[in-house]
């Protein structure tokens, strides 16, 4: 990674937060430099955190985007209500969603997708999702959606490739 530093700590009153790093990381690599960029699953608006702090990570880059936020459960007054199954009142040039995991987000979220109880039901909802993203991009529009692969606690859980199914959905989605 390019970016370690500065640290963002994780909000006080929001139960999950990917480090802030990975979001400069990702705008930094992935987003272009001007346009619309939206995180529909905003959570505690980490996002938001760090592309305001962009002045601190962007080296010889220039951003310069217009970012939206939204939330099936907005937390923060920027963050409007709007649920990721179906598609943004805008159109974005770059969407940035890190989805809650299967298996491991039950106890933080209540959503639909955080309390499947099996991996294809996890499949159905998140594809909901994709093709509502799918929909909510501009021409060229690029989609980054960040989950790791997934294996129980036990020797005999089935470990899933999330990443993996997440790419073979985008591609019969219509996603380059």
């Amino acid at each position: 990674w390019a970016f370690s530093h500065p640290k963002w700590r994780k909000e006080d009153d929001f139960s999950g937060s990917i480090p802030g790093e990975v979001y400069a990381n990702a705008i930094y690599y992935f987003s272009p430099k001007t346009g619309v960029a939206v995180d529909p699953m905003a959570g505690s608006g980490m996002l938001k955190r760090v592309y305001d702090d962009r002045v601190l990570w962007q080296k010889d880059s220039e951003f310069d985007l217009r970012v939206h936020f939204f939330d099936l459960k907005p937390t923060r007054s920027f963050i409007k209500k709007h649920d990721a199954r179906k598609p943004l009142p805008i159109k974005a040039d770059w969407i940035f969603i890190d989805p809650p995991y299967f298996g491991q987000s039950s106890h933080l979220y209540d959503g639909e997708l955080a309390t499947t109880k099996n991996y294809k039901e996890y499949s159905k909802e998140l594809e909901l999702i994709l093709d509502a993203m799918y929909r909510s991009l501009n021409p060229k529009g690029r989609l980054c959606v960040f989950l790791p692969r997934w294996s129980g606690l036990h020797q005999q859980d089935p470990n899933y490739n999330t990443p993996n199914d997440v790419n073979k959905v985008a591609l019969k989605i219509g996603y380059k």
